[in-house]
C-alpha cells in the first residue's frame, strides 16, 4: 500500500509570568481517521485526500482558521468542527483537572490539526503547494491549570506513556505533561500516590474526548494512536502509565535561559 495518512493534533502553550515569557510548551497526539471501524492494530488508511476549502470563524474564545477538510464521496471530516467541539474542550478539562496540581500560569494558546503523509509532512489540499494545519487560536479566557503553588523546573515534566498492541517501538510512544507544581511531591520528592492516580484518570479522559465514534459503518472514525516513519501501521491507544518519578527533559534544561551569580574566594 502507499499513501497512507493520519492526522497530528498539537497543544500548544506558554506561561502567563513575565520571568517566563519566552518559554512555550507543546504536547502533540497523533490520531488515525478512518471511514469505518479502527482497528487495535492496523494500517493507516489511503483512501482519502485533504482538499480545499475556506476556513475562517470566530467563537466565543478562539478563532478557527484553515484551508483543508476531508470530502469524500457522502462522507466528511471538518477539522474545524473537530477542533472546537472535541480537541478544545478536552484539553480545557485535561489542563485544568484538579486533582493534578497543574500551576495557574500554566496555558493553553493554540491547538493545530495537521494531515500527515507517510513521509511525516503535512500533505497540502490542491491547489496548495504544501501542507498547512487547521488552527484554532485562543483569543481569551486561556485554559490554565488549577493549583496556584510554586512550579517545579521546567524541565521537569510527567511523562504520560501510551501503549498499543502494536509489537515494538512502532507500539509505544509518549508526551509530556508540563506545569507541574510542588503539591505534586511527596516527602520523598516522588510524585504522591493520589496525584499520579489523577494523571493517568485526566489523560484518559483526554483520550477519550478525542476519540469519535460516529453512527454509521463509513462515518469518519477517530482514535488517538500510536504510529511512526514511515508512518503505515499503527495501534490504537489502549493504555496510560503513568510513572511516581518526575521526569527530566534534557534537550529544555538546555535550552532554558540561566542567569549566574559568582563569588570570588579572598585567601
Amino acid at each position: 500500500m502507499a499513501n497512507e495518512k493520519h492526522l497530528l493534533l498539537t497543544c500548544i502553550g506558554d506561561w502567563d509570568d513575565t520571568e517566563l515569557a519566552a518559554e512555550t510548551w507543546q504536547v502533540g497526539i497523533r490520531l488515525a481517521l478512518v471511514f469505518g471501524s479502527v482497528d487495535d492494530v492496523g494500517t493507516l488508511p489511503n483512501n482519502w485526500e485533504p482538499s480545499a476549502i475556506n476556513i475562517n470563524r470566530t467563537e466565543t474564545d478562539w478563532t478557527i482558521t484553515g484551508n483543508w477538510h476531508v470530502n469524500e464521496a457522502d462522507q466528511t471530516f471538518e477539522p474545524d468542527d473537530y477542533l472546537n467541539d472535541a480537541a478544545a474542550p478536552a484539553f480545557d478539562a485535561w489542563l485544568g483537572d484538579s486533582g493534578v496540581a497543574t500551576s495557574t500560569k500554566c496555558r493553553i494558546r493554540q491547538l493545530k490539526l495537521f494531515p500527515i503523509g507517510t513521509n511525516g509532512r503535512a500533505v497540502p489540499a490542491p491547489p496548495y503547494s504544501s501542507g498547512t494545519p487547521c488552527e484554532l487560536t485562543y483569543t481569551g479566557a486561556y485554559p490554565t491549570g488549577a493549583t496556584g503553588s510554586t512550579l517545579l523546573p521546567l524541565q521537569n515534566a510527567i511523562a504520560m506513556s501510551h501503549r498499543s498492541n502494536q509489537i515494538g517501538r512502532r507500539g509505544r510512544g509518549r508526551v509530556f505533561r508540563p506545569g507541574i507544581t510542588t503539591p505534586a511531591l511527596n516527602s520523598h520528592a516522588q510524585l504522591d500516590s493520589g496525584v499520579v492516580t489523577a494523571l493517568v484518570a485526566a489523560h484518559v479522559s483526554l483520550l477519550e474526548a478525542l476519540s469519535l465514534d460516529p453512527v454509521g459503518p463509513t462515518a469518519a472514525h477517530v482514535r488517538p494512536v500510536v504510529t511512526g516513519s514511515p508512518f503505515v501501521q499503527y495501534g490504537t491507544i489502549n493504555q496510560v502509565r503513568v510513572g511516581n518519578i518526575p521526569d527530566t527533559q534534557r534537550r529544555r534544561r538546555r535550552s532554558l535561559p540561566e542567569t549566574y551569580v559568582s563569588g570570588t574566594p579572598s585567601y
